[in-house]
């Protein structure tokens, strides 16, 4: 027996039972095409223009018209029709909340919801749908055409059940919104409590913040003082030491590389015997040590945790170990990734290419200006306090995203 194709989504609100209805879009919106305005684009112009980087950046980066040539309207949907291959802008939506303000750019369509439709549940219904993205083949540019979008065929329930799903997505989008915006306020108050906490090297010795108690200048030392006296410095091994023959498909041993090491992520994708282990245990990791990357993208530094398979790293990469007498752990990766050291990092090597590698013996020579280790203390436990609460405000963020996610997979058919 045929198995009846399924018309109603898994999750409902209660009271609404009937099938939902197929239609094409051009059943439920009229579409029209957006036009050119490269004559009329003026850095203060009074309207916004819907562009399809606009849309694909949420409204972040903005160009501006003199003339209103395309008026949008107030719960009109602005579609992006044009893209490159692969691309994240193809298929994106935007929602317009208010007339008279924004002007339709070409490549970018005007959809207008028919009066038994609601704006926001055909906006998110849009919203990159897979049947726009299957155009998209990964070798050219893609364009849509009228016809293809028209041609959109999805199941819609009645105008009473959109309304309760769409109000249910403004509610979660407004928090998301909200929860971003409270992010952004603690990465931004971070940004501006390093810049006064550590001390300008060429024009003072003291921050312009610091914690009570604390009075004295930062002292001058060079970058090889703040080192362990053991094998402070080392760049991963080169050539014939980690040739792909060494790679096997499983160990407890691996090569750490260079995207998955400074990011965080210590993922790894490549093994090592026990005896190639061995044989490089000069280049071994251990929990407490800095990697940094030392080509590439420079600058980039992590500190390598507890819990990460036993490894060792590539040429890419630095491994630093500190001098406990001299430095505090916590404020020599805050230290590194200030605007002052990371200066320091690209001077060292303007390049990008891994033949463009930082200077080991450069780097030993750096003349740098730190605290005592008693005030390293106080701002590495201020400044790790403030990362944790970064890091929950960012877990929230990614709650709300997941939970949006699978409200969607369930609620749209």
């Amino acid at each position: 027996m045929k198995k009846l194709e399924q018309r109603v989504p898994n999750l409902r609100f209660k009271g609404f039972t009937d099938d939902w209805e197929q239609r094409k879009l051009y059943e439920v919106a009229d579409y029209r095409n957006g036009k050119a305005h490269e004559q009329h684009i003026y850095i203060h112009g009074n309207y916004i223009v819907v562009n399809s980087k606009f849309v694909s950046t949420s409204g972040k980066a903005k160009k501006y018209s003199d003339k209103l040539i395309e008026p949008l309207m107030k719960n009109e949907i602005a579609f992006v029709l044009s893209d490159v291959p692969n691309g994240k802008a193809l298929a994106r939506t935007f929602l317009v909340k208010r007339s008279q303000k924004y002007t339709l750019n070409q490549r970018v369509a005007g959809i207008t919801p028919h009066p038994n439709m609601n704006s926001y549940f055909l906006f998110i219904l849009m919203n990159r749908n897979p049947y726009f993205l299957k155009f998209d083949d990964g070798v050219g540019q893609t364009n849509l055409s009228k016809k293809d979008v028209e041609q959109f065929n999805e199941n819609y329930p009645t105008k009473r059940e959109q309304q309760k799903i769409g109000e249910i997505f403004v509610k979660l989008d407004s928090l998301l919104t909200l929860q971003q915006r409270k992010l952004d306020l603690l990465k931004q108050l971070k940004k501006g409590l390093l810049q006064k906490m550590f001390a300008a090297e060429k024009n003072s010795k003291q921050p312009v913040l610091r914690f009570k108690g604390f009075h004295d200048d930062w002292e001058q030392r060079k970058f090889s003082e703040i080192l362990a006296k053991s094998d402070g410095l080392r760049r991963g091994p080169f050539g014939s030491a980690l040739k792909k023959e060494f790679f096997i498909s499983s160990s407890e041993y691996t090569v750490y590389e260079q995207n998955n090491a400074i990011y965080n992520t210590w993922k790894t994708r490549y093994f090592i015997t026990p005896e190639k282990f061995q044989e490089l245990h000069k280049f071994q990791l251990v929990p407490g040590d800095f990697i940094l990357s030392g080509a590439g993208t420079i600058g980039r530094i992590a500190q390598v945790p507890a819990n990460i398979i036993k490894g060792v790293f590539n040429q890419a990469l630095i491994r630093i170990r500190i001098n406990p007498e001299w430095m505090d752990k916590n404020f020599f990766l805050i230290w590194m990734q200030s605007e002052n050291m990371q200066r320091k990092l690209t001077q060292a090597n303007p390049g990008s290419a891994m033949t463009n590698l930082v200077p080991m013996s450069e780097i030993k020579k750096w003349e740098i200006i730190i605290p005592s280790k008693a005030e390293q203390n106080k701002i590495g436990e201020f400044i790790q306090k403030l990362n944790s609460l970064i890091n929950l405000q960012q877990r929230k963020q990614n709650h709300l995203k997941l939970l949006k996610k699978s409200l969607l997979q369930q609620m749209f058919m």
